[in-house]
């Protein structure tokens, strides 16, 4: 079951520090049933994008993400716009 501790973070490939982080047990697990509608379509567009957009999701501590909203873009309570320090992100393979 997702909790507070984990995100799944998709990096944006073509513009540094943006991307898309949604709750999510340790081993990356997202409960899309859990999911607003706007979280469950972004979610399943960055994995549709895997390769192209995005590159492959990492399970990252969510204490390593800072919460900053980016370009103007109102979180949705489930989808969290993320940039992360690189020198702080402990990143495990998903």
């Amino acid at each position: 079951m997702p909790t507070d501790d984990f995100q799944l973070h998709f990096r944006c490939l073509f513009s540094e520090g943006k991307a898309f982080d949604f709750p999510c047990n340790a081993n990356g697990h997202v409960v899309m049933d859990a999911l607003s509608e706007r979280a469950r379509s972004s979610y399943l567009f960055a994995r549709a994008t895997v390769g192209r957009l995005y590159a492959p999701p990492q399970v990252i501590a969510a204490l390593q993400c800072d919460w900053r909203q980016l370009d103007g873009f109102e979180a949705d309570p489930a989808v969290i716009p993320c940039t992360q320090d690189s020198g702080a992100l402990a990143a495990l393979a998903v």
